[in-house]
């Protein structure tokens, strides 16, 4: 019978532990704020809200450098999620993708170029700005809008223009054609949504960086204000982030396990004790 105990044991446990990894939960977040920053072309004027171009109230974002008929300018697109509001502290993120819909992009032919997230260390901000048209000029910046000198117009500069973002990329993605989704979910992804559910404060979301050694490489897709289908899939083709996590296990549950383990530690140390007692097995000569 004392044979038995310590693999009934090991099953209870692992018992246990199966089903507090099956309170794995998933969640699809749509973003808290997006908005695309421009460069502007000379002269540069950071105080004047026609020469920094924002669009945080509108249906798309860029990443990418425009044709050099529009001087090849820089697009860079920001893009944030409140973690904190909708998973549970001290939970365990095991998965993290980031799905963005490309309604827009440079044709005949069509160039693929990567596009890559990098966490941004400054917070910014998303005000009324509305472009119109296709949207690739941006709108007047409005008071509390990011653009490219200004985290928040008119009052917060960037330490750098361009947006405060770490250089090594969380993930990169090949984009190509237009009206698909493209997903974005690699390991420094899931650390980066790790960090901003244990510290908030530090939640400044990712900075979208196309190719920008050359110009024509720029991409546009859909915001959180748009109201848009794709067709062949019949959802909404606003960005969203799927997060997979697995809840603190509450008290009740560690005590469990721990007094199992304990249990199983206990009943293998008195058969070992046993067996000790009896004739040692030993191969003939």
């Amino acid at each position: 019978m004392r044979g038995t105990t310590v693999p009934v044991v090991i099953c209870a446990i692992l018992s246990l532990w199966f089903a507090l990894a099956a309170h794995a939960a998933t969640l699809e977040l749509l973003p808290a704020a997006d908005n695309t920053i421009y460069e502007p072309a000379p002269p540069f004027d950071p105080s004047s809200s026609e020469l920094n171009p924002s669009n945080g109230a509108g249906d798309f974002i860029f990443a990418g450098r425009v044709a050099d008929m529009n001087e090849g300018l820089r697009r860079r697109a920001l893009v944030g999620f409140d973690l904190a509001a909708q998973i549970p502290a001290g939970s365990i993120i095991t998965e993290v993708t980031l799905r963005l819909y490309l309604s827009q992009t440079i044709t005949a032919p069509v160039v693929t170029t990567d596009v890559s997230l990098h966490r941004l260390t400054s917070t910014w901000g998303e005000a009324a700005s509305d472009a119109s048209g296709q949207e690739g000029g941006g709108a007047n910046a409005i008071l509390g809008d990011a653009t490219w000198f200004h985290a928040e117009f008119d009052t917060t500069l960037w330490q750098l223009p361009g947006g405060d973002f770490l250089p090594q990329a969380s993930a990169t993605t090949a984009i190509g054609d237009r009206n698909l989704f493209y997903t974005w979910s690699e390991p420094r992804m899931i650390a980066d949504a790790q960090c901003w559910l244990d510290d908030p404060g530090q939640n400044f979301g990712w900075i979208l960086l196309g190719d920008e050694s050359v110009s024509a490489t720029a991409k546009r897709f859909d915001s959180r204000d748009s109201f848009s289908f794709d067709l062949t899939t019949n959802r909404r083709t606003l960005p969203v982030l799927t997060v997979t996590y697995v809840p603190e296990p509450d008290s009740a549950g560690l005590m469990m396990a721990a007094l199992l383990a304990s249990l199983g530690t206990r009943r293998r140390a008195v058969a070992l004790g046993n067996a000790h007692a009896r004739t040692p097995f030993t191969t003939s000569p």
